[in-house]
């Protein structure tokens, strides 16, 4: 039996992070949301939380402050999407017979790198 990925659609939500931003001092903050990508059973296969490359957005309105990690909502949206993208360029591979032997070697050798 081999390990397969997660059961997909995969899909990210927000989580609480205590973290700290801003430029220090009074000009600093704690508490935004970060992102975490979810499989199909609902079970957490990573997230943001630890991670050093961050931009937090602030919007604020009546109910006050809302801050979250914009770098890691885009960064784990597209991680989101990498089963169906495997599952779409494995189709491509399959059935378009007009791609040049190298578009294939080079398909391939990603479907491999992706699954390995």
């Amino acid at each position: 039996m081999s390990a397969k990925h997660s059961p997909w659609p995969w899909d990210i939500d927000s989580v609480d992070n205590e973290g700290e931003y801003g430029d220090g001092g009074p000009d600093s903050h704690c508490g935004f949301k970060s992102y975490a990508v979810f499989d199909a059973k609902g079970e957490t296969l990573f997230d943001s939380l630890n991670s050093t490359d961050c931009c937090v957005e602030n919007d604020f309105d009546e109910d006050g402050c809302s801050a979250w990690d914009e770098t890691a909502r885009r960064n784990l949206t597209l991680a989101a999407t990498a089963p169906e993208l495997l599952a779409d360029l494995q189709h491509v591979v399959r059935w378009f017979d007009q791609l040049t032997p190298d578009d294939i070697a080079r398909y391939r050798a990603t479907i491999a790198k992706a699954t390995a």
